[in-house]
């Protein structure tokens, strides 16, 4: 996804990823990934690490994207083409796996990936709090 992520993160490059999970991962981390169908061909236009997490102590099924020790930055790759429509997609997969927060407190607020979150959130009726 190198060439076509609306916000380059060469940390969740597979040439980089890869290594982290096998090495620096626990058994709790989890590769969200979203695909689509191009004609004959399937791309990857989403990828998301993350695990299982109790955020700010709250009595609800929480979900943080994943950053090990070497990763400065933990925002997620999404093809720039459908950017919001693979964001809408990471965000229904959650809802229906029943997660009622997702912690975002590790990923760059890069414009480009803010007006994605904005669009998504927007689409599909979701509240966001900042702190």
């Amino acid at each position: 996804m190198q060439n076509s992520a609306l916000v380059c993160n060469p940390a969740f490059e597979f040439s980089y990823l890869i290594p982290a999970l096998t090495h620096l991962a626990d058994k709790t981390v989890k590769l969200l990934i979203v695909e689509r169908q191009v004609e004959e061909k399937t791309e990857i236009v989403g990828l998301v690490p993350c695990q299982d997490k109790r955020v700010y102590g709250l009595p609800f099924k929480g979900v943080e994207i994943w950053k090990h020790e070497q990763c400065f930055d933990a925002t997620p790759l999404v093809s720039a083409e459908c950017a919001v429509e693979a964001w809408q997609s990471i965000c229904q997969f959650l809802i229906d796996e029943k997660y009622s927060l997702l912690s975002l407190d590790t990923v760059s607020a890069e414009a480009e990936f803010e007006s994605v979150l904005t669009a998504a959130e927007t689409s599909i009726k979701l509240a966001r709090f900042q702190r």
